[in-house]
C-alpha cells in the first residue's frame, strides 16, 4: 500500500520565481489549466479499500471537508476510479479542488453548492503524475469532472508565452476565476537531473493578483526592492489552511491562532515574493464572523 504522509500536492510558484527559470518552459507542449477558488483535497484508498480524503497538509481531511465531499456526489466516481488502479497494476491518489457551497477561501467568488473538480492523477506505477491526457482519460471514464483546459501548445520566447498568458488573464476576471496554472511533462530525465528536479509536471501558476515585475518599484537609496504587499487572496488562503489543519476549536481561540496565522502568511510571503499585511488581525476577525 502506498504511503499517503508522503503523497502530497506539492506548491506551486509563480512565472517570475519557476524552477530553474521560465526559459526552460519555451519549446515545450504547455497545458495551461484554469485555476479556480477551492480547498486542495487528494483521495486514496485505505487498507480496506475505503475511500480517504486528505487535505493539502493533513492526511485526513477535517469534518467540514469531508461533508462537502459527501454532498458534492463525487465519492461513487472518486471510488471506481481508485479502485479502477488495480487493472493496471498500480495505485492511484486523485487530486483536485474541492468547493463548498458559499464564499471561495479567497472570497474571490461564492458556489451554490459543493463540487469536486480534479486536475492530477498520481500514480504509483508511474512514481508520480501521470500526463494530462492520460489523466483526463480515466476521470471520464470514472464521470468524475476534469479540470478546464484553457489553452495546449508551444511558445518560442517568454514575450509570446507572456502575452497569450496576459489575454487569458482578462478572460479569468470576467469568470471569476483565480488564473491558471501550466504544467509540462515535455522533459528528458537527463534535463531533469541537470536541473534537480525529481518530479514532473514542471508547473507554475500565473494569477490575477501576480505582481508584474515592471510593476516593482527599486528604491535606489537603499539599494533594495519594495516588495508588494501578499494579496488578499493568498492572505485568505493562508487563512483558510491555518483552520483546516489546526482545526475550530484552535482557530477561534485568537491567541493559539495568530501566532499559526503569523507564520502561515510569513511562509506565503516568501513564495510569492511579497511583504506581510498589517492588518493580519482584521483578515482574521473577518473570516472568525462569517463561521459565527
Amino acid at each position: 500500500m502506498i504511503d499517503i504522509n508522503s503523497i502530497k500536492y506539492p506548491h506551486i510558484s509563480h512565472m517570475y520565481n519557476v524552477e530553474p527559470n521560465i526559459e526552460a518552459f519555451l519549446g515545450r507542449k504547455l497545458y495551461i489549466q484554469t485555476k479556480l477558488d477551492g480547498s486542495n483535497a487528494g483521495f486514496y484508498l485505505n487498507d480496506a479499500g475505503e475511500v480517504m480524503l486528505r487535505s493539502r497538509n493533513n492526511t485526513i481531511a477535517d469534518a467540514e471537508m469531508q461533508k462537502w465531499a459527501k454532498q458534492s456526489g463525487c465519492l461513487a466516481g472518486v471510488k471506481d476510479l481508485l479502485e479502477s488502479a488495480a487493472d493496471w497494476n498500480t495505485e492511484y491518489v486523485l487530486f483536485g479542488e474541492l468547493y463548498g457551497a458559499g464564499r471561495s477561501p479567497t472570497r474571490i467568488t461564492s458556489y451554490n453548492e459543493p463540487f469536486f473538480v480534479a486536475f492530477d492523477l498520481w500514480s504509483s506505477k508511474a512514481g508520480g503524475f501521470l500526463p494530462y491526457v492520460n489523466a483526463y482519460q480515466q476521470c471520464h471514464h470514472s464521470c468524475i469532472n476534469f479540470i478546464e483546459l484553457a489553452a495546449h501548445g508551444q511558445f518560442s520566447n517568454v514575450n509570446m508565452l507572456q502575452d497569450t498568458l496576459e489575454e487569458l488573464l482578462d478572460k479569468a476576471k470576467e469568470r471569476k476565476l483565480e488564473g491558471y496554472v501550466i504544467k509540462s511533462w515535455d522533459y528528458k530525465q537527463s534535463e531533469l537531473d541537470a536541473w534537480n528536479v525529481h518530479d514532473l509536471p514542471m508547473m507554475f501558476k500565473h494569477k490575477l493578483d501576480t505582481p508584474r515585475l515592471e510593476k516593482i518599484m527599486k528604491v535606489e537609496d537603499f539599494e533594495k526592492i519594495t516588495l508588494p504587499t501578499l494579496s488578499d487572496s493568498d492572505v485568505y488562503g493562508a487563512i483558510d489552511r491555518v483552520k483546516r489543519d489546526n482545526g475550530e476549536a484552535v482557530f477561534k481561540d485568537i491567541k493559539l491562532a495568530m501566532p499559526i496565522i503569523a507564520k502561515y502568511i510569513s511562509d506565503e510571503c516568501k513564495q510569492h515574493n511579497c511583504r506581510a499585511p498589517k492588518n493580519m488581525h482584521q483578515y482574521y476577525l473577518t473570516v472568525l464572523k462569517e463561521m459565527n
